[in-house]
């Protein structure tokens, strides 16, 4: 005589793979080094355009170097800003889609970091600031950030360059 037993449904969530770890600097479309804090090094960026459409994405590579433990989980921000400041784009996150916080980045280390940055559909035609920086999520913080030379960055942000919206 058989037995059946009856178990409940059960949900099972599957994590995406782990990132590799990368030690080899790749080759960098638009080599810029800056500091942020004293442990995160960023090496500049790749764009896919320089202009974008109104309402559409504004796809973004970044590349930092891990030089120490980083004690925070930073979250990255992308801005796509006005001359006042005014944020017509932005795209805040944990590195590499979330499954790379800074607070688990290796010395040595290279991530290759992208975002997809919308851009507002009302944004006037015109010339924009690409700025990018870390933050501490819970605090609202950013992490300080320096120049090449190691001067302080203002509003302790890195400015990329410009790019041109479209209509």
């Amino acid at each position: 005589r058989s037995t059946f037993l009856r178990l409940p449904d059960l949900k099972v969530q599957v994590l995406p793979a782990p990132t590799p770890i990368t030690m080899a600097r790749p080759a960098i479309a638009n080599p810029l080094e800056a500091r942020l804090g004293d442990k995160i090094l960023f090496l500049g960026y790749d764009l896919a355009r320089d202009s974008v459409a109104a309402g559409d994405v504004l796809a973004l590579t970044l590349y930092w170097e891990c030089q120490g433990i980083v004690p925070i989980s930073y979250s990255i921000f992308t801005h796509v800003a006005d001359e006042k400041n005014e944020i017509w784009g932005q795209k805040d996150g944990v590195p590499v889609d979330g499954s790379r916080p800074t607070s688990g980045w290796v010395a040595g280390e290279i991530i290759t970091d992208t975002y997809e940055i919308p851009i507002k559909p009302e944004t006037p035609t015109g010339e924009y600031l690409l700025q990018i920086g870390m933050y501490d999520p819970i605090s609202l913080e950013r992490l300080t950030a320096f120049d090449a030379a190691g001067e302080r960055l203002p509003l302790d942000r890195i400015i990329l360059g410009l790019i041109y919206i479209t209509r």
